[in-house]
């Protein structure tokens, strides 16, 4: 939202400086210009940002070619992915809307952040969501090689992990529960390991007891959301608007969980999101299975 305000003021302002310059403002016909020029000027504006996101990214990569294999998490990084996401969502016609974010812990307190998992789109609305607090995600190495994109979240400080591996899993657990203790940042994962390619149909998959280890070995809270409808944007864009909804539908401080094993605890968070999803499940697309997954 920042960035986009100020894409807007700028865009104004140059509009305005035109206005002026080309001595429009002697006649009313040129009225339009304030609409149009400035529109122009916004994605101009838009695209010129892009440019620095990737002169910026080879920039990383080629510190990552240098040697620098793991990066520690980065409030600018984690800002700039924030502001990008909403100015997709922008573009994509997409509207998020959030409940619950009053009980998510203050900026001080460092959290594990669990949620089922539909789309890439999902870190989308979640890092703009959470902008406010220092959060980076595990996910999975595929995501770090895509242009540009990657590069800025190894900037981030997001965390590679390699599915179906218990020792790279054990790795990733510790360094997250080190992150967390050292009130370095929140970490956001995605239990099921996987996407649900058949939301809404399957509402939720299998929850990996492991992925609450970090916030056993740190005693940090647990804040668990219900993800709605971010499988159905690249279905849905250009033409039609997407609702994302994400409920944050509770959050289990140590001492709600001390005591309880990683199953007890990955089982808890998975009904409490399943029965959010259950609960509004008018509010998903139903989308038209392809032709190869019939």
């Amino acid at each position: 939202m920042v960035l986009t305000i100020f894409f807007i003021i700028l865009a104004l302002s140059l509009q305005g400086l035109t206005y002026y310059l080309a001595g429009w403002y002697h006649s009313p016909v040129w009225i339009w210009t304030w609409i149009v020029i400035t529109y122009i000027y916004y994605w101009g504006i838009f695209g010129t940002y892009l440019l620095f996101i990737y002169l910026y990214a080879s920039v990383i990569q080629a510190k990552e070619e240098k040697g620098v294999k793991e990066w520690k998490p980065n409030r600018i990084a984690m800002w700039i992915i924030a502001q990008t996401a909403y100015q997709i969502f922008l573009l994509f016609r997409v509207k998020v809307h959030a409940s619950g974010m009053g009980k998510v812990p203050s900026e001080r307190t460092k959290f594990v952040l669990v949620h089922n998992h539909l789309s890439m789109f999902d870190e989308f609305a979640l890092v703009y969501l959470f902008r406010h607090h220092s959060l980076i995600f595990v996910t999975k190495p595929s995501n770090l090689r895509i242009p540009i994109a990657g590069a800025w979240m190894k900037k981030a400080g997001y965390i590679p992990i390699i599915q179906n591996d218990l020792n790279d899993g054990k790795r990733v657990m510790d360094r997250c529960s080190g992150l967390l203790n050292e009130k370095k940042t929140s970490i956001c994962i995605a239990p099921e390991g996987q996407r649900n390619k058949d939301y809404p149909e399957t509402l939720i998959l299998s929850f990996h007891p492991g992925s609450f280890s970090m916030a056993v070995t740190s005693k940090s809270p647990i804040v668990m959301a219900a993800i709605q409808n971010t499988n159905a944007i690249s279905s849905r864009i250009p033409l039609k608007r997407t609702h994302v909804y994400i409920d944050i539908v509770g959050v289990a401080t140590y001492e709600d969980y001390q005591g309880m094993s990683l199953n007890e605890i990955a089982k808890k968070a998975q009904d409490r999101i399943a029965s959010r999803l259950e609960q509004k499940a008018a509010r998903a697309y139903h989308l038209k299975r392809k032709e190869s997954e019939n």
